[in-house]
């Protein structure tokens, strides 16, 4: 078993951005060397969001204008009314945090033979709702590497166990018998 970690940084422009990841994770998953398994990817800012869904610029929209709907920016009654309960402690993106509740911080997803296993349509965003600062997503590649790999690293922990055990042994006995 393998693990990989890497990290995607941004800093959007904009308070609200949705951006497409795929590339970089499938770079990532590619860098990692693992040929069977899964990789995790999560936003790791609470007013985030990272999904899997179509790259079509129509839907983006949709899912901003969904997201809007059932979390206004400024308050189920918009500016003039009640606004959220997080907003009394100084903070203004109460809608940032619903938002990320409603699409998901994180996803995970198939690898197989190397590659990020997606369907035909399938891409993967990152959403920012509280964006104009540095923000991060983990992208954690887990999994098995080629069967060489494998066997190349279950040889080196036998030759590390066998190891350990002689400079043992040979501790115990007053390290008359060590012999590498």
């Amino acid at each position: 078993m393998k693990t990989h970690t890497d990290y995607l940084w941004f800093n959007t422009e904009k308070r609200q951005e949705f951006i497409r990841i795929t590339d970089k994770v499938a770079q990532v998953v590619e860098e990692s060397g693992v040929e069977e398994g899964m990789v995790l990817v999560s936003a790791m800012h609470i007013t985030a969001a990272v999904y899997v869904n179509d790259a079509e610029n129509g839907l983006i929209e949709d899912i901003q204008d969904w997201v809007e709907k059932l979390a206004p920016t400024y308050g189920v009654y918009g500016r003039e009314g009640k606004e959220y309960r997080h907003h009394q402690t100084g903070e203004d993106n109460g809608d940032a945090h619903l938002k990320r509740l409603l699409l998901g911080h994180q996803v995970i997803l198939p690898i197989t033979k190397g590659k990020l296993d997606l369907g035909p349509w399938e891409q993967v965003y990152y959403a920012e709702f509280d964006g104009k600062r540095r923000k991060r997503v983990v992208v954690k590649v887990m999994g098995m590497q080629s069967i060489d790999d494998e066997m190349e690293d279950l040889d080196m922990y036998q030759n590390k166990d066998n190891l350990q055990k002689k400079l043992q042994e040979s501790l115990d006995s007053g390290l008359s018998d060590l012999i590498i």
